[in-house]
């Protein structure tokens, strides 16, 4: 994956410089990296990303899995109404608070998920929250 990040910023012209590189990841790449193959990496390295709580490789490997499960249906345009998306949207805020507290509370005062969501049941009470 990060050979096909340098691939894809060669091909446009750009630098290979760190930064693009790594905006260049996709959430797979970062999602894998808390895999049981990286348990070393996890362990001196990687854990010190969630310093505000204590968490286990697989707990966060199991989370971002299914964030990442998310974000793919939604970018394939899939059908997702179905979904618990209040707990889906809830665990996105607490992931993130894994990390940031302050960026989770700057998130979610800055989501419009609530809002829409709420307007969203008014008006199909019978679909909203069902497992798809």
């Amino acid at each position: 994956m990060l050979q096909s990040a340098q691939e894809s910023l060669r091909r446009e012209g750009k630098p290979l410089d760190p930064s693009r590189i790594v905006a260049e990841l996709s959430f797979g790449f970062w999602t894998g990296l808390t895999g049981p193959r990286y348990s070393d990496l996890w362990r001196h390295h990687l854990v010190k990303i969630f310093p505000r709580r204590p968490v286990q490789r697989a707990d966060v490997q199991l989370r971002l899995n299914s964030i990442r499960k998310l974000r793919n249906r939604i970018a394939h345009h899939e059908p997702i109404l179905s979904r618990p998306l209040q707990k889906d949207v809830n665990q996105i805020f607490d992931t993130l608070s894994w990390i940031s507290p302050v960026t989770a509370r700057w998130v979610r005062s800055n989501s419009s998920f609530e809002e829409r969501f709420a307007r969203y049941r008014t008006i199909f009470p019978m679909v909203a929250g069902k497992k798809a």
